[in-house]
């Protein structure tokens, strides 16, 4: 086999290799020699290329076999290939790009590996990005990619999302966000070594970046200088994820139905045995939209439309979800993820993660590690930071703060924990499920507030906590009877404002629009024709002349016709010369402007 790779390499060698590389090589009188050869070529040989049968001279055998023996004599496979790059050329065009089927193997059968990865090597820089993905270039030895096939098998252990602590290391785009390289990355992992284009790559993992966002994401990474620190990393990862088996089949659970996932029952009993406050309805699907992401490593909008978060004024709200974390929120929600994947994936931890061998690396993303918790907690919860914020005070990125928050929830404060807590439980005590419901059918919230010394807000989460029916404008559920004559008469004939007649029968507006639609009564449009200032102005127009009804109705008529009056004075609308009235004198005055 040594000898076959010697003889492969002389060829091409033989083939390509000018006078100036080979002097580079070669001692003078051995050049010497293969020079005089080339003169004089043997005339009984039929020789034609180099390789296919033995050179007609000596000197030149002793040329190939010399350099190849330089070259395969490099303690590096690397080095080995630079010194190659020199010597011979690809038979395509330079400025051209390399994809894998341009990379044939030399010498056929009976060569071994380094020979192909030397090649490899040698023809590093002309390959795409791509290609040096499957052929594992920054590799200590370059190989061929595996068949497609083995991108299930790898697949299964690999998340839709790469795990953050591998990401974060690895983020050198600045205009590409870490959302983005974190579903990018996972489809490049899944190409090394592996004969699978990035568009399947995608499919299979289940991502939404389109193809072209991957090739491009991917190209500007290639072209800048910390391609071979994150094509390294890659590497690393993708040979730790075939050699040790992952507790998580990734692929279950991204076929999972979360549909089901953290429902309004359990939600409740999460938030009660953490000691927080469940909140709105919002909080709730931020929750779940949370676990979702945990469990199944793909991205929220992925999640079931039940609580998808579709709404663009609540994503900024999921992203800063963690700062609500707290150690014992946290906890409860793994439990309540533990218990969901009981049915499906009985024993597998709700996250893991691999471990990050690249301390012997260059990197270029930001440290997790440098970040002092402590600092960050008081920052969160003493200083109500956000987490941009919290992430400038810190000399981080938001992204960092985010991820950490994550891994070491900060805990309440412990004086507004137990000022709130407190609160609430006496006011539970004083105020049970039946009294509430009582005084709602008589009262507003804001009443009931005020007979037991508290606010609107709490008075509506104990009636959430209750499960009682929700009262958006926060007065009782009553009905009073309307009158339909008197209506009649006070809304079309004396047309008042319906909100007018509302504050005096003791009801909301919507309450009166609603005792009106039952009582038959047409109802005007809302909008400035239904302003008591321009009824008002109807009914003060109704004795004079037809002709004057256009000037005398409508919003600000009487401060049109004030106007009038004071305009008619002068020569022009721009400030002409004051006109004095009848009977008066004409002194010369300044000009004044209507």
């Amino acid at each position: 086999m040594v000898l076959s790779d010697m003889r492969s390499f002389a060829s091409r060698i033989l083939s390509f290799a000018s006078r100036e590389d080979l002097a580079s090589l070669l001692p003078t009188d051995l050049l010497h020699l293969h020079e005089q050869a080339a003169q004089h070529p043997h005339r009984g040989s039929t020789y034609r290329r180099a390789g296919f049968m033995a050179p007609p001279h000596a000197a030149t055998t002793a040329v190939g076999l010399t350099a190849a023996a330089q070259i395969l004599g490099q303690s590096d496979i690397h080095e080995a290939g630079a010194m190659l790059r020199g010597l011979t050329r690809t038979g395509t065009d330079g400025a051209q790009p390399l994809m894998p089927n341009d990379i044939a193997p030399w010498g056929g059968e009976g060569t071994s590996t380094t020979l192909r990865s030397v090649q490899l090597s040698s023809l590093t820089p002309r390959m795409k990005a791509t290609s040096k993905l499957r052929h594992r270039t920054a590799a200590p030895a370059p190989t061929d990619p595996a068949l497609t096939s083995a991108a299930e098998q790898r697949a299964a252990g690999m998340p839709s999302m790469l795990w953050t602590h591998w990401a974060l290391p690895l983020t050198p785009l600045r205009r590409t966000s870490l959302h983005t390289l974190r579903m990018a990355m996972p489809c490049w992992l899944l190409t090394s070594g592996i004969a699978i284009n990035l568009k399947s790559a995608s499919a299979l993992l289940g991502t939404l970046l389109e193809n072209d966002t991957l090739s491009t994401t991917l190209h500007e990474l290639h072209i800048g200088p910390h391609w071979d620190t994150v094509h390294q990393a890659l590497i690393r990862l993708a040979d730790c994820l075939d050699a040790y088996p992952t507790p998580i089949n990734y692929q279950r659970r991204r076929r999972l139905d979360y549909t089901e996932l953290l429902p309004k029952e359990t939600w409740i009993q999460v938030c009660e045995r953490a000691g927080v406050n469940r909140g709105l309805e919002r909080k709730h699907r931020l929750a779940q939209c949370y676990l979702f992401e945990r469990l199944s490593t793909l991205p929220a909008v992925r999640a079931p439309a039940a609580y998808a978060i579709t709404d663009r004024h609540l994503r900024p709200k999921l992203v800063e979800f963690p700062r609500n974390l707290t150690p014992r929120l946290a906890d409860e929600l793994d439990r309540a993820g533990v218990d969901f994947l009981a049915p499906h994936a009985p024993g597998e931890p709700v996250i893991w993660e691999p471990p990050l061998p690249l301390q012997d690396l260059t990197l270029t993303g930001p440290d997790p590690d440098s970040v002092d918790i402590d600092s960050l907690h008081h920052l969160i919860r003493s200083e109500n930071l956000s987490t941009r914020q919290a992430a400038d005070r810190l000399a981080t990125t938001s992204e960092v703060v985010r991820y950490l928050l994550t891994r070491h929830p900060a805990p309440p404060s412990p004086s507004r924990q137990r000022a709130v807590g407190a609160a609430a439980a006496d006011l539970k005590r004083r105020l049970p499920a039946a009294r509430l419901e009582e005084l709602r059918r008589t009262r507003t919230l804001a009443e009931i507030a005020s007979q037991f010394g508290t606010n609107r807000t709490m008075i509506k989460k104990l009636s959430k906590q209750y499960d009682l029916p929700d009262r958006s404008h926060g007065r009782p559920c009553r009905h009073p009877e309307v009158n339909r004559e008197g209506l009649s008469e006070q809304y079309l004939a004396r047309r008042r404002p319906l909100p007018e007649l509302a504050r005096e029968a003791g009801m909301s507006t919507s309450q009166m629009s609603r005792q009106a639609q039952t009582c038959g009564i047409p109802l005007r449009r809302p909008g400035g024709a239904s302003h008591a200032a321009i009824l008002q102005a109807e009914a003060r127009a109704a004795n004079a002349p037809k002709v004057l009804h256009p000037v005398l109705t409508g919003r600000h008529a009487r401060q049109r016709l004030a106007r009038y009056a004071v305009a008619i004075t002068y020569d022009t609308l721009t400030g002409g010369r004051y006109r004095p009235q009848h009977g008066q004198g004409a002194p010369d005055q300044p000009d004044r402007h209507a």
